[in-house]
């Protein structure tokens, strides 16, 4: 796993796994950088071939990073500072971009108001569950 500075964003490629052979861009949106740090060694340990792992602390250098660089798939923080829900970097996300975006909380769907995945959402993962089996399930749910 290679980390190269790439603006207000990093950007985290492996070329490790073996399940899909054309390359995927995902963007994670969140002010935790262990998290990051975590969500870029499990992609690499996913079984899809290559990855490019992009990490955005902020909504607005996530909507920078999406206006500049292919993503395919955008992890969304549930609270992103100073958003305190997900709804409206959502909606932003949307405007903006064609990727497919999974909600990533420490919390339960029940917990945010929620008995069901929003339509508005391609998915959902709890932080509480990261693993390389749990974000392979997302990759190949959403591909």
């Amino acid at each position: 796993m290679v980390l190269e500075p790439n603006r207000k964003t990093f950007k985290y490629s492996t070329c490790e796994g073996n399940f899909r052979e054309f390359p995927i861009s995902v963007l994670l949106i969140d002010d935790n950088h262990a998290t990051a740090r975590l969500m870029g060694h499990l992609l690499a340990l996913t079984e899809f071939a290559s990855i490019e792992f992009l990490h955005a602390d902020t909504v607005e250098d996530g909507l920078e990073t999406l206006s500049s660089e292919p993503v395919d798939l955008v992890f969304l923080d549930n609270r992103v500072p100073p958003h305190q829900r997900f709804e409206d970097p959502l909606r932003k996300i949307r405007a903006c971009s064609s990727a497919k975006v999974i909600l990533l909380t420490g919390t339960d769907l029940e917990d945010l108001g929620y008995d069901a995945l929003p339509a508005s959402l391609d998915g959902f993962l709890s932080k509480n569950d990261l693993s390389a089996a749990s974000l392979t399930g997302i990759l190949k749910q959403v591909f």
